[in-house]
């Protein structure tokens, strides 16, 4: 764990893709920007599309990881860009979520 945390924390993504594509992926999902969602973005990494969501909806996001390491670096980001109000995160396994039935409107996961 500790390498892809070295090789990988301090990259924008950890997947392929960037900004451009999120915004895409939105618009495509038909999300309507007039609605205030709950969204979990599942295996987030350091949480560049968690970004682009919040930057782009009107939304509160749930963030997960399974890295610690990268949700630290998620938190630092959405603080300078003060989505820290509106960007949770959750050190979790994607195949084992403590989510409560409904309790998210969009599920999210990009490159995971």
């Amino acid at each position: 764990m500790k390498l892809l945390i070295d090789l990988h924390s301090h990259n924008e993504r950890q997947g392929p893709g960037g900004k451009a594509q999120t915004e895409l992926a939105i618009y495509l999902a038909g999300l309507d920007f007039q609605v205030k969602y709950r969204i979990a973005d599942i295996g987030c990494g350091t949480g560049a599309a968690s970004l682009v969501l919040a930057d782009t909806l009107d939304c509160d996001i749930t963030s997960v990881d399974f890295l610690q390491a990268f949700l630290g670096v998620l938190n630092d980001r959405a603080s300078e860009a003060e989505f820290a109000s509106r960007i949770s995160t959750l050190c979790a396994s994607m195949d084992d979520l403590p989510f409560e039935v409904n309790s998210y409107d969009v599920l999210w996961s990009e490159g995971a």
